[in-house]
């Protein structure tokens, strides 16, 4: 375990949250390199809305973004 990890997110200079996180480094084979946030990386994880990635990449792939003229911030 590598210590606490919290990421604070600001809205100008104002702290808006502050989000205890976990984190884990694997090799390609699977192998734990490191981790950090808690001593047991083992817990399950929930999607929710880390699938956004994801969703947006494939909303990019298809070429749905260009059909519908998504702006980038879209």
């Amino acid at each position: 375990m590598i210590g606490r990890a919290e990421v604070h997110v600001f809205r100008g200079d104002h702290l808006e949250s502050r989000h205890q996180v976990v984190g884990a480094l694997a090799d390609p084979s699977g192998a734990l390199l490191g981790s950090c946030g808690r001593e047991a990386i083992d817990e399950p994880v929930f999607l929710r809305s880390t699938a956004k990635p994801f969703q947006a990449a494939a909303v990019v792939a298809s070429g749905a973004a260009d059909r519908f003229a998504f702006a980038d911030d879209e």
